[in-house]
């Protein structure tokens, strides 16, 4: 992926301000791309078979897959979702991600994931977040 030169708001500059790649897992990584008052944007990339566990958070997050394929459990119902097509999760339901192949997302959320910002930040976050 490229670290294209992209306009960002000072809140997420400061967070993460070399856009670097912070990594998930050994499979996955994610780039905070722009962070405003009240929503927020990220690159999350997998490869084959990466994963991230079923979890859920109080913030309402729209994925769209930018390259690839990956399957979404949401709510323990399975949803493949391809390149150019998106997938809504709403605040509180429980998500996972698998990746069926090499994949770039585009995640967005609303409110901002502070949890993520402050990871960006190299800050210690609590668990829960």
């Amino acid at each position: 992926m490229s670290n294209a030169n992209v306009a960002r708001p000072a809140a997420a500059a400061a967070a993460n301000p070399a856009g670097r790649w912070i990594t998930v897992n050994d499979k996955v990584r994610r780039r905070t791309v722009l962070a405003g008052d009240k929503m927020m944007q990220m690159f999350v990339e997998f490869y084959a078979g990466g994963h991230t566990p079923e979890h859920a958070h109080v913030h309402d997050q729209v994925v769209h897959v930018l390259r690839g394929r990956m399957r979404f459990t949401l709510a323990g119902s399975p949803h493949e979702v391809a390149q150019g097509q998106s997938i809504y999760f709403p605040s509180n339901v429980p998500h996972a991600a698998d990746a069926i192949e090499d994949s770039l997302l585009l995640d967005t959320f609303t409110p901002v994931r502070t949890d993520l910002l402050q990871q960006d930040a190299g800050e210690e976050v609590a668990s829960g977040q």
